[in-house]
């Protein structure tokens, strides 16, 4: 019987195999790190988690996948899972991406005796500060967002990951005009319209 095989199934197919093997490349780096009794940085675990989510996803879409390869699938329902198979190759790729920005897998164990100079819980918050703003960055370059946020305590660094997002999006050339204005309570909002005009060199009247 022939194949009924769409380009979007065949893409999925082909993310699912290259995560696959960059998940068996990062499991083993993560066994060589845990029988030298280093700490794996939870990013990492994080990054792995994902994985195996999507992963059990494609595991249950397989049958749907043959009974489309048979040509047994209607018309509706393969359009369906053409769908399904496109945001999930989308999700695999951006694990792929992902894991370029992992850094390292794990960390040296430290004995008691030995004070770091830069303590584990700020090397993981340096990592995850790294992690978003990578994500933040994919997002405006695939300009499919009109509006984002940066959420967090006070003192966390949200205005220096806005800064260098800023920064990034301006070398990178992604707008025309870029600009930057604080926001305070109580929310003035003719001071932040007066300010984002002489940011773009408008004058408003």
């Amino acid at each position: 019987m022939a194949e009924f095989v769409g380009p979007a199934i065949e893409n999925l197919e082909k993310e699912a195999k290259n995560l696959d093997n960059t998940k068996v490349g990062v499991e083993g780096k993560v066994d060589a790190a845990r029988r030298n009794n280093e700490v794996i940085v939870p990013l990492v675990e994080t990054w792995l988690d994902d994985v195996n989510e999507i992963q059990a996803e494609m595991t249950a879409t397989e049958p749907e996948i043959q009974n489309v390869k048979s040509g047994c699938q209607a018309i509706k329902s393969r359009f369906s899972l053409t769908k399904k198979a496109t945001k999930m190759a989308e999700t695999m790729k951006n694990l792929q991406d992902d894991y370029g920005i992992l850094g390292q897998i794990s960390l040296p164990a430290l004995s008691t005796a030995m004070a770091p100079s830069i303590p584990l819980g700020q090397i993981y918050e340096l990592q995850f500060r790294k992690y978003f703003e990578e994500g933040i960055m994919r997002t405006l370059r695939e300009k499919k967002e009109r509006m984002m946020g940066i959420g967090g305590l006070g003192g966390v660094g949200k205005t220096i990951m806005a800064k260098n997002i800023m920064r990034r999006a301006r070398e990178d050339d992604l707008f025309d005009e870029i600009g930057m204005v604080v926001v305070c309570q109580p929310v003035d909002m003719s001071r932040i319209q007066k300010e984002m005009a002489e940011l773009l060199g408008l004058e408003l009247k």
